[in-house]
């Protein structure tokens, strides 16, 4: 997946992508795939097994700054 970003505030936090089973963004298996930490880092989740979400943190996105995100994601690895 590769998207643009030019937050306002990162420092504000937030959801980029989220996933959900319904909807509504609601569901057993809820959880933001990308979003932005209160910090400003960007934080990618991924679901694991037993379901559980794992958590990554990245680099700290800038404010009114075009940043270009790519995240791959393999299940074998």
């Amino acid at each position: 997946m590769a998207l643009w970003i030019n937050p306002a505030s990162p420092t504000s936090g937030g959801s980029i992508i989220h996933i959900s089973q319904w909807p509504n963004g609601l569901g057993t298996n809820c959880y933001d795939l990308l979003a932005l930490a209160s910090s400003g880092s960007l934080v990618v989740q991924l679901l694991t097994s037993p379901p559980s979400v794992s958590s990554y943190q990245g680099p700290d996105i800038p404010a009114h700054v075009w940043t270009h995100i790519v995240v791959m994601y393999s299940l074998s690895n």
